[in-house]
């Protein structure tokens, strides 16, 4: 069946496959999930199984580049096959680089109003849905418009920042908020619940400035440290996972900070445990990463 195939197709890098994105000196995965036109994909969130988890690049946009100004957002995806190594090795990182660009999984447009964007970019409002080739939705991530006048995170904030992920009916798989200060936490963490429909926390991401459970935080994601990782931690608060933001080099892109992101599923996480995964990563991109591009660029808004 359909899932099947891709299960065998993103489990390839365990043969050894060479990637032609890579030095042929490391097993990187050159095989990846067909694109979605190939697959005939059902129109749900079922296509999160299957792999390991998701890349996730963000698309360099001129316009923002050169004047400045907040433009719509532009992401695609592309699997991390089954079997993939964790920590990710580099090579295979590159490798998932090209996969995004050139045969994305799902690519990604934000939709949200520009005087949002421009004046109140931390706050803003916004749906993304992502598709396929074909123009086909399969989730959307819902942002609602939440300014906050006392807004000096973790310390201070009047207000939560939230999301939500729908599957292609509109049905609500999970929802992202952002905790409320907790004095313990100190000053330099932010913690974000990834819930499911009902609201019951699934998984509570910890994005600190300091260090995480694989090492320092410190100047990353930057050519001094090429890597941000966000713990997760299970409703119990036993660790099950890391996401990443990877440094995208020494190029437009890095110069820029566009993201570059892996997010990692825990084994045996169902559909909707994957989705608030996925959706919590989005909360921690728009609130919390695009406040410390801001501070990095002085200001632009809040």
């Amino acid at each position: 069946g359909l899932w099947a195939r891709a299960r065998a197709t993103c489990a390839a890098p365990a043969m050894g496959i060479e990637s032609t994105f890579a030095p042929a000196a490391a097993a990187v995965p050159v095989a990846q999930m067909a694109a979605p036109q190939q697959q005939a994909m059902s129109s749900s969130a079922d296509f999160l199984q299957g792999m390991d988890g998701l890349f996730l690049k963000q698309h360099l946009e001129l316009a923002e580049a050169l004047c400045g100004c907040e433009v719509a957002n532009k992401y695609s995806l592309t699997p991390l096959p089954l079997g993939h190594p964790d920590p990710t090795p580099k090579p295979w990182i590159e490798s998932f680089k090209a996969n995004a660009t050139y045969t994305p999984l799902l690519n990604a447009k934000e939709d949200s109003e520009c005087a949002e964007r421009i004046c109140c970019p931390l706050f803003r409002g916004f749906k993304l849905p992502f598709v396929d080739a074909t123009g086909r939705t399969f989730i959307t991530i819902d942002r609602p418009f939440k300014c906050d006048a006392c807004y000096m995170p973790p310390c201070c904030t009047c207000t939560q920042q939230e999301l939500t992920v729908r599957d292609a009916a509109g049905n609500v798989l999970s929802v992202a908020r952002e905790q409320r200060y907790v004095p313990c936490m100190g000053c330099c963490e932010r913690r974000f619940d990834a819930m499911d429909a009902g609201g019951a926390v699934l998984y509570t991401l910890k994005a600190n400035e300091c260090q995480s459970s694989r090492g320092s935080n410190c100047f990353a994601p930057s050519c001094c440290n090429e890597e941000y990782n966000i713990d997760v931690a299970d409703a119990s608060g036993a660790l099950v996972s890391t996401h990443t933001y990877v440094f995208p080099g020494c190029n437009c892109s890095g110069l820029t900070e566009m993201t570059n992101a892996l997010v990692r599923f825990p084994p045996g996480a169902t559909t909707q445990q994957r989705a608030a995964l996925l959706g919590g990563l989005y909360l921690v991109e728009f609130a919390h990463m695009e406040l410390r591009k801001q501070q990095n660029n002085n200001g632009g808004g809040s």
